[in-house]
């Protein structure tokens, strides 16, 4: 206008920017590597989590120890338990990173004249999602449900805590904190339901980005072996979050306008995204409600568990005696059994029998309990055939290491005779009131005082 100042220009920056037609050769290297170690690192999905398939499993197990021998000339032994940071894992990183990379670079000779993926790029983000979404429901439903983070056993609240592992320190105090960890669970369950929805994925990747770092640290504070896998998750997270990351940064930390998000379609053909949009919502549907039904199951299962175990609770060895000797309740005495505990497994909701020695040592075992439970045969507790039965199948169950019969006069008193690692055992038990500290504290808006230890 003649004579007057001129108006200020605005800049729009688009959330998500639709790039140019033309990629950059770095740009083009670096998806078909990613595209090719997301698929490598996700398989079978989404027929199975590539946690839950033995034979692939199996696989690695094998595959594991030749590439330590021949390549990297070192020696990888089996995995105990549920390791996921073991070295065959890290074997498993290693080999499908250079699988990723010869990949990318054939394909990169194959199809050195293509411009750019975008289409393909859509594809591989909408597989994330799903993968993401499916993970972050499920490890959520397992803490809005107490089935990853259960109740501390009584084994756990009566161990001396300087003898606890990181691991059992975290997994008890989240256990111990009902509140905590259903707000935990419901931010993953909420963050992985947003990644099921395309106009919404955005704000689910940030929820789920946050989420899982505060679980990345938690892992890397308290020595969780899963380290590397909840790594894979975040990286994940970010890669739905990068080409939203400019116009976010923008919004948040410039302060600057943003224009709304270009819509992408999978299809040329709108009836065919209509489709690919209610598949999307409907796997997530089925995903949310099977892991809230199997969360509740689980836990039904184990308070049956619990209120079924024979002599469930903590009892006091009054008298031991071990080949007609009686042992006196010393603390140097390694073999006197100080107390028994009989309580459910929370993992395969199966009872189990702890004896805890005078010189503080534990031990745990599975426990068989006849129908009239006056017998019980315990057996020496193996990860590895809780956590993959598939290394043993077709071997000979683990071996009964101890018979012993049972004999309860009255609710208070057991007696216990039988066999026990080739030695004749009778001990004499009297049940103990149980009473915590950490569970009769309890949450209170008003306290007085607070509720330590010393009182």
């Amino acid at each position: 206008m003649m004579g007057g100042m001129a108006q200020p220009q605005t800049t729009v920056t688009p959330i998500a920017q639709v790039g140019s037609d033309v990629w950059g050769l770095g740009k083009r290297i670096a998806f078909r590597f990613a595209f090719t170690y997301v698929a490598l690192y996700t398989f079978p999905f989404p027929y199975s989590s590539p946690y839950k398939a033995p034979w692939l499993h199996t696989l690695w197990v094998t595959v594991a120890p030749w590439v330590g021998a021949h390549v990297l000339h070192t020696t990888i032994k089996p995995a105990s338990g549920d390791l996921g940071d073991a070295a065959e894992e890290y074997v498993r990183i290693l080999v499908l990173l250079t699988l990723a990379v010869f990949a990318a670079a054939l394909w990169s000779i194959a199809d050195r004249n293509r411009p750019n993926y975008e289409r393909l790029h859509q594809w591989l983000r909408v597989y994330v999602r799903l993968f993401l979404g499916a993970e972050m429901v499920g490890y959520g439903m397992a803490k809005v449900w107490p089935v990853q983070f259960p109740l501390p056993r009584l084994s756990m609240l009566s161990m001396p805590f300087g003898d606890m592992a990181p691991f059992d320190v975290l997994w008890n105090t989240m256990g111990s904190s009902r509140i905590y960890t259903l707000f935990a669970g419901l931010t993953e369950v909420l963050s992985g339901v947003l990644l099921f929805i395309p106009r919404v994925a955005t704000a689910g990747a940030l929820l789920s980005a946050a989420a899982l770092t505060n679980v990345l640290f938690l892992n890397l504070g308290y020595n969780v072996n899963v380290k590397q896998y909840s790594l894979h998750l975040l990286l994940m997270a970010g890669l739905l979050l990068g080409p939203d990351l400019r116009g976010l940064a923008g919004l948040l930390i410039f302060h600057r306008p943003v224009s709304p998000i270009p819509s992408k379609s999978l299809f040329r053909r709108p009836w065919l995204n209509h489709a690919a949009l209610i598949l999307q919502l409907a796997y997530g549907g089925y995903l949310t409600t099977r892991e809230f039904t199997d969360g509740h199951r689980e836990v039904r299962q184990f308070e049956e568990t619990t209120r079924t175990t024979p002599f469930y609770g903590m009892w006091s060895v009054d008298e031991l005696r071990i080949d007609g000797e009686v042992l006196p309740a010393l603390v140097t005495e390694d073999h006197r059994w100080w107390r028994v505990i009989f309580e459910p497994d929370p993992y395969d909701a199966k009872p189990d029998l702890v004896v805890q020695m005078t010189s503080g040592v534990s031990r745990s075992f599975y426990a068989d309990f006849d129908k009239r439970s006056t017998l019980v045969k315990l057996k020496a507790v193996d990860d590895d055939r809780l956590w993959f039965p598939e290394r043993f199948r077709g071997q000979p169950p683990a071996p009964v290491i101890a018979t012993l019969k049972l004999n309860s006069a009255t609710p208070e008193r057991l007696q216990m005779e039988g066999d026990f690692e080739g030695r004749v055992v009778q001990a004499t038990l009297r049940r103990m009131e149980v009473k915590f500290v950490l569970q009769n504290c309890g949450f209170h808006w008003v306290n007085d005082r607070p509720c330590w230890t010393r009182q």
